[in-house]
Formats: structure tokens, sequence, C-alpha cells
């Protein structure tokens, strides 16, 4: 089985993902993924197509910053970017999954539903929490407020991906109720009572 595990930014999904991992399944990140192909000098090439030198740093490098200046600046240019990126994305993540017969591999992606890769998972799994938690999340980690605001800008409204959950995990209280919520996921993926996409529910 395959599990696509999004929410919105700073509603815990990495933590999930973590919690999901010491339980047993094999785990991917989509944003790793994208870290290691912006090491690739193919598509290096191409995103200077794209945007020009001013995105490298002084060693030739993905400036990853001056990246998500340009990215985030502009719709197109940031569709430019998922037109590159997304494909490889979801090209690594069916290899893992192809290679891991029997297993259960959760791919955290949060742009799943916005890059319309609902198709490619089995079930889709949403961590959300209250907007106000996220955004302190957020300022917790150093994001400045109009950083955060472009980037929610170019997300789905949560409610929309809670509406299109085949699950729901809420994480606007505490790490413990987070576990338990997990667990119980777990517990009902493993036992066989979660076998496909369609039937909704909040853990």
């Amino acid at each position: 089985m395959l599990i696509g595990l999004t929410g919105p930014m700073g509603a815990g999904k990495s933590t999930v993902l973590g919690m999901l991992h010491d339980l047993g399944a094999i785990t991917v990140s989509a944003d790793e993924i994208v870290h290691q192909a912006l090491d690739d000098p193919e598509v290096i090439g191409e995103i200077v197509r794209l945007f020009g030198s001013k995105v490298l740093d002084e060693k030739g490098r993905v400036d990853r910053k001056a990246l998500a200046a340009e990215i985030f600046s502009s719709h197109e240019k940031r569709r430019a970017l998922e037109e590159l990126l997304h494909p490889l994305v979801y090209r690594r993540i069916r290899q893992i999954h192809q290679k891991s017969p029997g297993r259960i591999v959760v791919a955290e992606i949060p742009l799943l539903i916005e890059t319309s890769g609902q198709d490619q998972v089995d079930l889709i799994l949403v961590v959300s929490c209250s907007p106000e938690i996220s955004r302190a999340r957020l300022l917790g980690r150093g994001m400045g407020p109009e950083e955060i605001d472009r980037r929610f800008a170019c997300q789905l409204p949560p409610e929309e991906k809670e509406r299109i959950a085949d699950y729901l995990i809420e994480n606007s209280g505490d790490e413990k109720r987070l576990r338990e919520q997990v667990e119980r996921f777990w517990d009902l993926v493993t036992k066989g009572e979660i076998r496909g996409r369609g039937r909704k529910g909040r853990l």
C-alpha cells in the first residue's frame, strides 16, 4: 500500500512521518527527493534555463533561498518548477513502492493535491491543525509573516485538503494525542481494515 501524507504547512507532517517510520512503515519525503534532484547537473541546467544563473551560488549550486524567492513571487515560475521536479518526485516514490512488495510505504508530499497526485496513491492521509497554531509553529522556525502568507497563498486552503482526505489526523493538541492518533491509524492499516480509497474518517 502506498499512502500519500499531506497537509498545510506547520501541521506536523514530518512528525507524523517519523512516528509512522518508528512503527514500521517505509517512509519517503518529497522534499528530500527534491533536495537530491537539485544537485543533479541536468536538473541544475534546466533550472538555469528557466530562471537564469541568479539562482546559483558562487560554486554553481542551486541557491535554495534564491530559488524560493523566485517561485513564490510568480505563479507561472512556480508552475514551471513543479512541472520539472514533480515528475521526478513521483517516479522516485513509485520506484520505492515497487521495490517494497507487501510493505506499507508512506510518502510525505506537501503538494500532493495541488499537483493532482491523488491517483498516484492508495490512500490520502491529511495532517491538519488550526491556522493559528500552524502560523505560530512557522514563526517559531524563523519564517517571517510575509513569507508565511506568500507560501500559504500557493497552497489549497486546509479545509479543502481535509475534504479530499481519506483519513484525517488533527494536530492542534499535544504530542501524546498526536501519537495516539498515529498509532490508531497504523493499527487499522496493519490489520487490513484500511484497504483503499473511499473510506473517510477522523482518527
